[in-house]
C-alpha cells in the first residue's frame, strides 16, 4: 500500500503541540525552571522566613516558571519554523509504502526503510496516522491526502496488522 503526501509545518506545529504534554523532559524543564527562578528569588531578595514570604516566593516562582516555559516553547516553534525545511527531507512531499519489511520512505533527498521492529506504536489521530519511533520521533501521515476515512482506516489497519505480526503482539 502506497500514499503520496506533503508535510508542512503545520503538522510538525500540531504533532509537537500533541506531544507536549506527554513528554518527561516537559515536567523536568517546568521543575528545572522553578528551582532557578525560586533560586534567583532567594538569592536577591533572601529566604523566605514567613508564610506571607513564601505565598510570595511562590506566585513569583510560579509566574517565572510560565514566563520561562512559554519562551521554551516559542524557541521551538522558532526551530519548526525555520530549520526544518524541504532541502533537508523533513518537509515536503514523502511517499510511505507499506511491506512486510517495514514502513519505506522516500523523499527528494532520501529514501529508506525503517523495519517494523524500530517502531513503538502506530496511533491513528483526527488528523493524522502516527508511526512511533524512540525518542518521540515519528513519522506523520495526514489524513487529509487519503481520498475517504474508508482508506484511512485500511491504511491504518494493513500497517497496525503488519506492525503487530512482525512483533508477534
Amino acid at each position: 500500500m502506497k500514499i503520496k503526501v506533503e508535510i508542512k509545518r503545520k503538522d510538525l506545529m500540531w504533532l509537537y503541540l500533541a506531544c507536549l504534554p506527554k513528554l518527561k523532559s516537559t515536567y523536568v524543564n517546568l521543575l528545572i525552571f522553578a528551582l532557578i527562578v525560586f533560586a534567583f528569588y532567594s538569592w536577591s531578595g533572601g529566604f523566605p522566613d514567613c508564610e506571607k514570604e513564601w505565598i510570595r516566593a511562590a506566585k513569583v516562582t510560579a509566574l517565572g516558571t510560565v514566563i520561562a516555559f512559554l519562551f521554551g516553547t516559542a524557541y521551538s516553534f522558532c526551530s519548526l519554523l525555520f530549520l526544518k525545511k524541504e532541502s533537508n527531507g523533513v518537509l515536503g512531499e514523502h511517499e510511505y509504502e507499506l511491506s512486510e519489511d517495514g514502513l519505506h520512505e522516500k523523499t527528494s533527498i532520501n529514501e529508506g526503510l525503517n523495519r517494523w521492529s524500530v517502531f513503538q506504536d502506530i496511533k491513528l489521530t483526527n488528523h493524522y496516522i502516527l508511526f512511533q519511533m524512540p525518542d518521540y520521533l515519528f513519522h506523520i501521515i495526514p489524513k487529509r491526502y487519503f481520498s475517504s476515512e474508508s482508506d484511512v482506516k485500511e491504511f491504518y489497519d494493513t500497517a497496525l496488522n503488519l506492525y503487530q505480526n512482525s512483533n508477534n503482539i
